[in-house]
């Protein structure tokens, strides 16, 4: 069915021009279709909008218990170090999350400094100073370093006992006495 309608606004100046449009007209039926196709329209939007809630809400606690480093650890690898001249320890901090296990991609630059040991090591950093390589320089002792890591307030203390191998050592031979 179709009525005239006033368009209001001419942009040629005249008046009186009306145009013929299909207007919808509502009976009892159409009447019941569109109150259940926006009743779905709007629960559409309803869960689209919780879905993008749940979406922010999951990505705000995995940043917050997942990506964010509440405490930094000491690694070494190997955890002991021979006093062989050329024996190498790798020294890295890891982040550690709320949860307890290590952050992904969280390698920060660290500083470290002898408080003890000056002679029996050597340290050398990679390129993005991330990790400390403790190179032995041949002696026994004890070496104590105070390792600074960007963006965290307190240092970390590590202590490292460089030891000689048992291999170094001569040990008196000792042959059974046989008695009759």
């Amino acid at each position: 069915m179709t009525r005239l309608q006033n368009c209001g606004f001419n942009p040629r100046g005249r008046k009186g021009i009306h145009r013929i449009t299909r207007l919808p007209v509502r009976n009892a039926d159409t009447t019941e279709q569109s109150d259940n196709s926006s009743s779905r329209s709007s629960l559409r939007s309803i869960l689209l909008l919780g879905a993008a809630l749940l979406c922010l809400a999951a990505g705000l606690w995995s940043y917050v218990y997942l990506l964010t480093p509440v405490r930094y650890e000491l690694s070494l690898q190997p955890e002991s170090l021979p006093a062989i001249p050329g024996a190498s320890v790798e020294l890295r901090a890891e982040g550690i999350n709320r949860i307890g296990s290590a952050v992904p991609w969280s390698a920060q630059p660290l500083r470290c400094s002898l408080l003890e040991g000056e002679g029996l090591v050597e340290l050398l950093y990679n390129a993005d100073s991330s990790m400390v390589t403790v190179t032995s320089l041949g002696h026994e002792g004890l070496v104590q370093l105070r390792i600074t890591v960007a963006n965290w307030p307190f240092p970390l203390l590590a202590s490292l006992r460089i030891l000689a191998p048992l291999a170094l050592f001569h040990f008196p031979s000792h042959h059974p006495v046989h008695t009759a």
